[in-house]
Formats: structure tokens, sequence, C-alpha cells
């Protein structure tokens, strides 16, 4: 991640924490041109937008291969030793991610780390069981958003289904919006998503 190119927006003052947005395979960091705003309307903190590690065409990537063994939790491990070095603890750290971004975001969420990240946020995502990854649902857990298309046909909504079945049983606060989209981000999910942004990442004093 040392070398990955990172699009930024820095806060409007000093940072209540940090906003980390992974993109989807096929992406690359200028992918949001509106999320972060969506979730950080008044610039409280510092975004983030990485390139996944490994190319994906002329100037794109993706987190993981499918094909690689291994692939998941090589890219876990190099995103794990990046968050450590933003300027603010993990605790104050959103990571939000689309599709495959969003399934990185979970691997990230439900790691054995602790302490854990102050809220993920899966948009149009998945958990990537059958990369060999499991998910650690020891509490405490983060709050996590959930927002998924009844249409997609690159994801079935039933991933997010199980996700919030998954992670409701296990204890965790779970903030959950599907609608009659496709492979798209509705806008109308982010209303809890930025609630929950601004819950968890307070202004200190």
């Amino acid at each position: 991640m040392s070398d990955t190119a990172i699009w930024e927006r820095p806060p409007a003052g000093e940072p209540a924490g940090a906003l980390v947005l992974l993109h989807g395979r096929g992406g690359n960091e200028h992918d949001f041109s509106r999320l972060h705003e969506d979730l950080d309307p008044d610039h409280r903190l510092h975004v983030f937008v990485p390139r996944g590690p490994l190319g994906f065409g002329d100037n794109h990537a993706q987190w993981f291969d499918h094909e690689l063994p291994g692939s998941v939790a090589r890219a876990a491990s190099a995103m794990e030793a990046w968050l450590d070095t933003l300027p603010c603890p993990r605790e104050r750290i959103v990571v939000g991610g689309w599709s495959q971004g969003g399934a990185m975001a979970y691997v990230l969420g439900l790691s054995a780390r602790r302490p854990r990240l102050a809220a993920v946020i899966p948009l149009g995502a998945f958990l990537p069981l059958w990369e060999g990854w499991e998910p650690n649902l020891e509490l405490p857990l983060p709050p996590v958003a959930i927002g998924h298309g009844t249409n997609d046909e690159s994801i079935p909504v039933g991933w997010a289904r199980v996700a919030r079945q998954l992670l409701e049983t296990a204890g965790s606060e779970v903030a959950y919006a599907e609608s009659p989209v496709g492979h798209e981000i509705d806008p109308a999910w982010l209303t809890a998503a930025r609630l929950l942004v601004e819950r968890v990442t307070p202004v200190s004093g």
C-alpha cells in the first residue's frame, strides 16, 4: 500500500477521524465523486480513497483476485498496515466500500484486531467467505450500515441478507437498507450511513 495512488480530501478543521472508501473491482481512487460528501457533508473527517493493490486493466485495480489463493489475506494484511499509518486511532476510522471494496471493508471491520474500527459501510457488497476468510465475531463488533439493490444481478441481494443475519445474530448493530435498484449506489441508503458516521466520530471536547 505504501506506493499505491491515494486520493485525499482534508477536513475543514481538526479532524474528528478518518473516512476510508474502497472502490470496486476495476475501479480506482477517483471513483467516488459524491460518496464522501454524502457521508461527511460538513468535512469533519479526513477522507482517503486508496487504489487497490492489484492491477485490473489500464489505470484500474482490484483488491483481490479470486484465482489467486490467499489474495484476500494478502490484501487485508497490506491494508491493516496502511490503516496503522493514518493520523488517527482505529476506533475513529470508518471504512466503507463499494462492491469488491465493500467486501474488503467487511474483512477489515471483522478482523481480530483490537480496537475495532469505528464503523463499516459495505454497499452492494458480499462477505468473501469462499476465499478462505472467516469473520471474527467476538464482541464488541463495529456497527455496520449495509445497502444493497434487490435487482442487483452482479452481486445478488441475498449476500446482503446473509451478512445482516450473521452480524445481528453475533450482536452487532446493523443499519440495513435495500431498494429496487441494480448494481449501483442508491442515495436513499446513505442517510442512515451518514448518521452512523456522525455518531461514531463525535467532535472531541
